[in-house]
């Protein structure tokens, strides 16, 4: 039997949407008790919250339906999905593999930052045909300013995500039944997998589950160029150790603006040293593991991150797919190796090199002219963003706060 840990306190002071947040924490026994005094909502707050939610709508209703690529064998569909906590109802893909049945298993996918799920439509099907899975893809909100923080960098969507897999599962049963149109019983067991700042939401979620007892059916935890705003990742993999430890890896990009030069990669390193963490691809961008059928969203999102090279496409499927059925299945037969091999992966558009973390240097590469741009805007976000839910108050009171 473990020790058992000694009793702990800490505290920090965090700028959330401009004022500070303090917060006392104390661990006794593993158990953490964390009392939080939030900032109160000001007027950036109203003002950045429209403006998300409009860019937000127009993305999902520009993105279209979800589109399977072609000799897909797999059946895809939207229904919607109420988040439990925050109450919020969002649209759902659900993509259900060719003649499932009591062998086919569950994942949840979570898309980045300003992205919508039907966006991933061709990554997603190849996941759920390669491994016979049921993928369910919400899209939530990317409105950093939130004040209740029901956004993807916000402990509220971390924590509804993990209830959704808690208890009866009625939430995402009676989307998947709404979807398929008829019953459906859901697997059990589960992976997570998550791109960029989704990558970020699943890890949060997956050390949340430790605490609401859905930890016990998940298998384990795929990130595709994880990005990580607020301390999120770390603080997951403290909880998910021991009896609770689960598999975490990481496909990430060369280090640049977009992965915030690989933080989520060392992260891993750090929590998990001499470990099997995940993969570098070489000359990998961001945008590797978004691919969908719209094409105008598809050009606008490589311009913006970096074009991708056709084969390192292909590679973060085969490797999210090999990690995603030993992690069912309890084997090794996927794509691994020892810190900072380099491993030649063979795909229809030719051959990727993935080199295993660590990565061998941390100098950021330049994928765009305008890098040095996002980053002050990312910046820029990343010091108003709302991690924790804010006290309410009303509108008037925001306003003669900011006045």
């Amino acid at each position: 039997m473990a020790s058992q840990p000694s009793a702990t306190t800490a505290t920090s002071a965090t700028t959330t949407a401009g004022a500070t947040t303090a917060t006392s924490a104390t661990t006794t026994a593993g158990a953490t008790t964390t009392a939080v005094k939030t900032a109160r909502p000001r007027l950036i707050n109203a003002i950045g919250s429209f403006v998300f939610n409009v860019i937000g709508g127009a993305m999902l209703a520009f993105a279209g339906p979800p589109a399977l690529p072609r000799g897909s064998t797999v059946t895809v569909k939207v229904s919607s999905l109420t988040m439990p906590d925050t109450g919020q109802k969002v649209q759902a893909n659900w993509y259900f593999p060719q003649n499932a049945d009591t062998t086919t298993r569950m994942i949840y996918f979570q898309h980045g930052f300003m992205a919508v799920a039907p966006m991933y439509s061709y990554t997603l099907a190849a996941l759920a045909q390669s491994t016979n899975s049921i993928v369910v893809a919400p899209t939530l909100s990317s409105n950093a300013f939130d004040p209740k923080a029901r956004w993807l960098g916000g402990s509220a969507d971390q924590q509804a995500v993990a209830d959704l897999f808690a208890g009866d599962r009625s939430a995402l049963t009676e989307s998947a039944s709404a979807a398929a149109g008829h019953q459906v019983t859901l697997p059990t067991s589960f992976v997570l997998v998550g791109h960029s700042l989704g990558g970020a939401l699943v890890t949060g979620a997956a050390g949340r589950m430790v605490d609401d007892g859905a930890v016990a059916n998940l298998q384990g935890v795929v990130l595709m160029d994880s990005v990580d705003l607020n301390n999120v990742v770390p603080t997951a993999l403290q909880k998910l150790t021991g009896a609770d430890y689960r598999p975490v890896y990481d496909i990430s990009s060369e280090p640049y603006v977009w992965n915030r030069d690989g933080l989520v990669g060392r992260e891993l390193e750090a929590a998990r040293p001499g470990q099997f963490n995940g993969v570098m691809l070489v000359g990998g961008r961001h945008i590797d593991a978004l691919q969908g059928a719209n094409p105008v969203l598809q050009f606008a999102e490589y311009a913006v991150a970096g074009f991708s090279k056709p084969s390192n496409v292909e590679a973060v499927k085969i490797l999210a797919g090999g990690w995603i059925n030993d992690m069912f299945a309890g084997t090794h037969t996927g794509s691994y190796g020892s810190p900072q091999q380099a491993i030649e992966i063979g795909t229809k558009a030719g051959t990727a090199t993935a080199v295993t973390l660590p990565f061998a240097s941390e100098q950021p590469v330049r994928a765009t002219p305008w890098d040095g741009i996002a980053q002050l805007i990312l910046n820029a976000v990343m010091q108003v963003a709302v991690y924790e839910p804010m006290a309410q108050t009303t509108t008037s009171r925001a306003v003669s706060a900011v006045l």
